[in-house]
């Protein structure tokens, strides 16, 4: 079916889906099935779907606590499959659980927003990137969303692009680009969590006497870095004078000094703050990502916090 159009077009008739309660379907018996709940706002249908129900199990479980149903694809060829069918069915998507929190795998009208100040999303992702493990070949972004104040404080998420190019290139050569990349997740906050506003309010108290002069600081140098852009709009490059240029820079590094600071206050307050990194760790851990001395400080720090 993967290399021969003719026999794909024979099996679409009676090849099965399968899901992750067990149950089959032809392809057009699903797509009965999920298309009232599972269509998002540009009209795409949206093929959710899981390659290990054990380890996702938490992603699954929110997926279907909002209606959706979730296909099971843990074939080693499955990724193929997915990129097959995408291709092949009309204006349809397949995004895996993991790829993104519960509210955004399927993108409705109806997104809630954060409620934070810009300079509050920035101490608060601050708070939670310096304390983040490094691992090799590993990054992550800090994201807040609003998701609601039952849902997870933390979950880390993949997007479903990179994710999917590698797993292709770990089995195609001509890809092998894509498996040199390092891994890149999605650290997202749930602002409307009781311990996310915990974690923002304790650290406005412990920092804000030594941030605020700084941000004010700051703030100054971006208004004069806008004032210099303005008059430099509408030059051409060597209209520009070498003062010029070099107050822009001056400007420029001054604003990513105070930066530094300000990153440095919050990430020495973070790092003796135990729940800031219970609470990363938890996330890890739900995701098989917390091992060895980091998994080990993390059941000791359990214990102290009982």
């Amino acid at each position: 079916m993967l290399s021969d159009e003719k026999f794909y077009e024979r099996a679409q008739k009676f090849a099965l889906l399968k899901n992750v309660d067990g149950k089959c379907f032809t392809f057009e018996e699903y797509k009965s099935l999920i298309t009232d709940n599972q269509t998002d706002k540009d009209g795409n249908l949206v093929y959710l779907y899981t390659n290990d129900k054990v380890s996702q199990y938490s992603y699954i479980e929110a997926a279907k606590n909002k209606g959706y149903d979730v296909l099971l694809m843990d074939g080693q060829l499955d990724v193929h499959v997915v990129g097959l069918l995408e291709h092949k069915f009309e204006k349809s998507i397949f995004v895996r659980v993991d790829s993104n929190t519960a509210d955004n795998l399927i993108r409705k009208d109806n997104v809630a927003e954060v409620n934070l100040s810009g300079e509050e999303k920035f101490e608060l992702q601050t708070t939670f990137k310096s304390q983040i493990p490094q691992m090799e070949k590993t990054e992550f972004m800090v994201e807040i969303e609003a998701l609601g104040e039952n849902a997870a404080p933390v979950m880390i998420t993949q997007s479903e692009y990179m994710r999917r190019m590698k797993e292709v290139a770990a089995m195609n050569p001509n890809m092998a680009f894509y498996g040199e990349l390092p891994e890149s997740y999605n650290l997202v906050l749930n602002s409307e969590h009781a311990l996310v506003k915990r974690v923002l309010e304790e650290e406005k108290l412990a920092c804000d006497s030594q941030i605020s002069p700084l941000v004010a600081d700051k703030k100054g140098w971006e208004a004069r870095k806008e004032d210099l852009l303005s008059m430099q709009r509408g030059k051409k490059a060597e209209e520009i004078t070498a003062s010029e240029s070099e107050d822009l820079k001056n400007t420029e590094s001054k604003i990513s000094d105070l930066t530094k600071e300000i990153e440095g206050i919050i990430a020495s307050y973070a790092a003796d703050n135990k729940l800031v990194r219970q609470l990363i760790d938890l996330a890890l851990l739900q995701n098989g990502m917390l091992k060895g001395e980091s998994l080990s400080n993390f059941v000791k720090r359990s214990i102290d916090m009982i």
